[in-house]
């Protein structure tokens, strides 16, 4: 049985304006698979809002055990750029991504931690809103 643990959502709102994002991230140590919704709600219904959603991936590796050779690490990010999406009768909209499937890394001689970020920026008009969440794999 795959057990996500999805973290809290985070709710924050821009000055001014009614405009609340969320994003839930799911990290599943068991299998590495790193998922994520995100949406924000508030607006005027049937509005366009534009929105923004980069993700960063950082992984590290500790020494290696068999050859003595230092840690290292390595850095990803990517971005949706301005993406104008159409909100809902309820005002709100929303979208759901898998980052990575897995597997779990198993045999090696480094430890290797891999911690992935999610932003969501919204703007409709009030300015720009931003939540920010990120999880931590080890093994």
């Amino acid at each position: 049985m795959t057990v996500f643990a999805l973290l809290p959502t985070g709710v924050t709102s821009a000055a001014p304006g009614p405009v609340k994002q969320e994003i839930e991230l799911g990290c599943n140590p068991e299998t590495w698979r790193v998922e994520y919704t995100a949406g924000s709600s508030g607006h005027v219904p049937g509005s366009t809002v534009r929105t923004r959603i980069d993700v960063h991936t950082v992984d590290e590796y500790g020494p290696d055990m068999e050859t003595g050779e230092g840690a290292y690490g390595l850095g990803a990010a990517v971005t949706t750029g301005d993406v104008k999406r159409k909100v809902d009768a309820r005002g709100r909209w929303s979208t759901h991504e898998v980052l990575s499937r897995g597997p779990r890394p198993a045999g090696y001689p480094r430890s290797h931690t891999r911690t992935t970020t999610v932003i969501l920026q919204v703007a409709d008009g009030t300015g720009w809103a931003t939540a920010e969440r990120d999880c931590t794999l080890t093994v």
